[in-house]
């Protein structure tokens, strides 16, 4: 038997719809190429989604922007000679390894309808 999550108001707070499926899963298999999937079908389709739908997309952009925080804090290191380019040699493959990982879990528990807590916990979008 499946546990849900729910709100004060008694609504499932990680369920979505059988329509949202392609919405979610895109949106998790999108961040492989990075937030931009997710952000457009964040923006597109917000006011259209159920909750459980809309936590999920949300929860993939928020791990996703910290991820491009991270990226571009590399990219700005690097700039640093000698020091800064042997950091993010080693840094960015040990990120982009990460991100896959995080996202594969990711998926699997939209999958289930099962909250996943992601390593990086600071929302952009509340």
């Amino acid at each position: 038997r499946q546990m849900c999550i729910r709100d004060r108001n008694n609504t499932e707070l990680y369920s979505y719809t059988n329509e949202e499926k392609p919405y979610v899963l895109i949106s998790m298999l999108g961040s492989f190429i990075g937030f931009l999937p997710s952000f457009i079908i964040y923006v597109w389709k917000r006011d259209s989604l159920s909750n459980g739908a809309r936590n999920f997309i949300k929860g993939v952009l928020n791990f996703e922007l910290v991820i491009l925080c991270i990226a571009s804090a590399l990219f700005v290191l690097n700039i640093i000679p000698i020091l800064g380019t042997l950091f993010c040699a080693v840094l960015t493959p040990i990120l982009f390894l990460f991100n896959t990982f995080v996202i594969i879990l990711a998926t699997l528990s939209a999958v289930d309808k099962k909250e996943f807590k992601y390593p990086f916990p600071y929302k952009f979008i509340a």
